[in-house]
């Protein structure tokens, strides 16, 4: 639970007035643990993605994180590096970043957006009226929507409910799994995708598997190219921002883990473009 805030001049800026009663000082929007996620859709558009078409719900199956800012705020600017890079590292691997600004539109943010050097989904709630579906009385306020549509963190997100929840994804791509494939099923919720796959692999190539093993396996190999592309898409992002090494790093990584896999020569490939373009260390 956050401690009070003080208000002073830099607090008074980060309040969202929405015209009905104040939040407790604890508190920067209702406690909506277990209820369904209230649906948003943002007549004004946005950026990044975002269009007077989106919708909160076309999310359903993948987490949804929830950041509700202000644009001037001091205090949610501090926040935003963390949501740019989880936007960065797992938004090519299920989770869903958007964050809602009140008061402006899309004009209004974008420079903001370009000198900040940030990309992450913006929605605009110009007229605070998605806000108030989560009884937003401050902000920064966080959420964090599980793939069932309910919410599970309010105000604050943890990177460890951030966890469980693209555990629960990765899951959802896979399953149904046979009993034969459990130790594989147990390494999809850990993320270790190439684990996951040499062994499901192995497994499909084994004499006598049948077609639930066959059928399981491919579904892994699907979520493995999924999750080799978007942790190459995260390490170009860390390139573009001038965070070589951390790339060159995370390639290496891909690297080592697909290999062995029906992966190893597009892991390599990708490895060997990334040299061309930076040069080896």
């Amino acid at each position: 639970m956050r401690k009070p805030i003080t208000l002073t001049f830099l607090g008074l800026l980060c309040l969202g007035l929405l015209g009905s009663a104040p939040e407790p000082a604890d508190a920067a929007g209702r406690n909506l643990n277990g209820r369904v996620a209230p649906d948003m859709q943002f007549a004004a558009g946005g950026l990044f993605g975002v269009d007077a078409s989106t919708k909160l719900s076309a999310y359903r199956g993948r987490p949804v994180f929830i950041k509700f800012w202000l644009r001037d705020c001091p205090i949610c600017r501090r926040t935003l590096p963390r949501l740019q890079r989880l936007h960065d590292q797992w938004s090519g691997r299920g989770l869903v970043v958007l964050s809602v600004m009140h008061k402006f539109r899309p004009g209004d943010v974008r420079p903001t957006m370009n000198q900040l050097g940030y990309d992450f989904p913006v929605a605009c709630d110009v007229d605070g009226s998605q806000a108030r579906k989560y009884g937003i009385g401050r902000r920064p306020a966080d959420y964090l929507i599980g793939v069932d549509g309910r919410v599970k963190e309010s105000n604050e997100v943890t990177d460890g409910a951030i966890a469980q929840e693209l555990g629960k994804y990765r899951l959802a791509q896979v399953d149904p799994m046979p009993a034969s494939l459990k130790g594989v099923r147990n390494v999809v919720w850990q993320g270790k995708m190439g684990t996951a796959l040499r062994q499901s692999e192995a497994a499909s190539k084994a004499p006598g598997a049948g077609s639930d093993v066959t059928s399981a396996a491919a579904r892994v190999a699907k979520l493995a190219r999924q999750y080799l592309d978007g942790g190459a898409s995260w390490a170009e992002r860390l390139a573009r921002r001038r965070q070589v090494s951390e790339a060159r790093a995370e390639y290496a990584r891909l690297k080592k883990a697909f290999a062995g896999t029906a992966l190893a020569t597009r892991a390599t490939e990708l490895e060997a473009a990334f040299v061309r373009r930076y040069g080896k260390p």
